[in-house]
């Protein structure tokens, strides 16, 4: 019997040993990251391994996306392709395919051409499934107790222009047709909306909707990172306007839509106040009755508005939503992924009501909290936060917020 040998555990030790090993998984799990980004500050070479594919798929014009589906849609993702047509200068074609586990679908063709280095011209032709939209009916003092879910599924082709000019400044334009087709919505354990709301208590929540859509805005963007900025303005104005086609012609409203945010740069290393007003104006021209659908509605609560505020909680016609955030390091290794995290604190104010200038205090809705930020030098990789309001505390996790 050699050495080695006499070493070896025997069948029965190691078949012992199996529980012992089980427990020791996640250990082993939360040391791995440990042991290679403090002790060694490099990453492991499993995810060395694994950024280099993925630079070579990014090289061939092959790009994954995650998040991006919109409030409430879960966690999911999907990748896309980007490469130029043959045989045409300077257009670009992109399809897109993805889902998330909560059952929401995309598809998309993308085609975008660049003229000269200012005006770039897309196009896309588009499918969405948006299963689980929540509504608790209209207004800020609507009853948590008729929580319901609607399903859309929209089908549209968009024509987009975007002219930059004097560096920072910039115009867009869109026109497009969009197809809504409502449903049952498929949130598990809630009923679907229209078992709890009359067909002629709310509009939009059955049927189908064929729509004009048009508008434009102008805008100066002098952030220094555009996807995770320390300093500098970003102001937009925009006007969209929506007609309704065949048996919806008198349906007619326009949006008036304004967004700013501004970050300042504090002394010491990602520290920053970051600070944001959104605020939509609609109004309803239809003729006669005819109300403005559920769907084109504003909505307050979840990672894109009021942040402690369950997901689609308040929705009406015209929305105001300040936040206010303060961003400082918490975890940055220095290592060569450019991975850091940033802490945050948080305070959000919002409202959705029928007329803006006939707000009152009590229709305002407010949330505070803390969170995290996963960083890749400038761009937001995880976001976690934590939120409380008067009534409710939410968790909320993605890749997107409201700044």
């Amino acid at each position: 019997m050699c050495i080695r040998d006499s070493y070896q555990a025997s069948t029965a030790k190691k078949i012992a040993l199996i529980p012992v090993n089980i427990i020791k998984i996640p250990l082993w799990i939360l040391n791995y990251p440990f042991e290679h980004w403090l002790v060694t500050r490099h990453p492991p070479p499993i995810i060395q391994r694994n950024v280099q594919r993925v630079r070579r798929w990014i090289d061939r014009g092959y790009v994954l996306r995650y998040g991006g589906f919109g409030v409430g849609s879960g966690i999911g993702g999907g990748i896309s392709y980007r490469g130029l047509l043959p045989g045409a200068e300077k257009t670009y074609g992109k399809p897109f395919v993805g889902a998330t586990l909560t059952g929401y679908q995309q598809y998309y063709l993308q085609f975008d051409r660049r003229f000269g280095e200012t005006t770039t011209l897309l196009s896309r032709s588009q499918f969405f499934d948006q299963p689980r939209i929540e509504f608790y009916g209209v207004g800020t003092h609507s009853d948590p107790a008729d929580r319901s879910s609607y399903r859309l599924m929209t089908t549209s082709v968009d024509l987009t222009g975007h002219t930059t000019f004097r560096e920072r400044s910039f115009f867009n334009w869109n026109v497009g047709y969009k197809h809504h087709n409502l449903r049952r919505g498929l949130t598990p354990g809630i009923p679907a909306s229209v078992d709890v709301f009359a067909a002629n208590e709310v509009e939009g929540l059955r049927g189908f909707y064929d729509l004009l859509e048009y508008g434009a805005g102008l805008g100066l963007d002098g952030r220094d990172h555009p996807s995770y900025a320390h300093s500098g303005t970003l102001a937009h104005a925009s006007v969209r306007v929506t007609h309704g086609l065949g048996d919806q012609t008198s349906l007619t409203y326009t949006k008036y839509i304004l967004e700013i945010q501004q970050f300042v740069a504090l002394p010491g290393v990602r520290r920053t106040l970051a600070m944001r007003l959104h605020g939509v104006l609609t109004d309803n021209q239809s003729s006669g009755s005819q109300s403005i659908p559920v769907w084109a509605f504003e909505q307050l609560g979840g990672g894109q508005s009021v942040r402690a505020v369950p997901n689609f909680r308040y929705t009406d016609e015209d929305l105001l939503v300040a936040n206010l955030e303060y961003r400082f390091p918490f975890w940055f290794l220095e290592h060569d992924s450019g991975i850091a995290i940033d802490a945050l604190t948080f305070f959000d104010v919002g409202t959705v009501v029928p007329e803006l200038h006939r707000m009152r205090q009590n229709d305002l809705r407010s949330g505070a909290g803390f969170g995290f930020r996963m960083v890749l030098r400038n761009q937001t990789l995880f976001k976690l936060d934590f939120g409380w309001t008067s009534e409710n505390f939410k968790i909320d996790a993605g890749v997107r917020g409201p700044l």
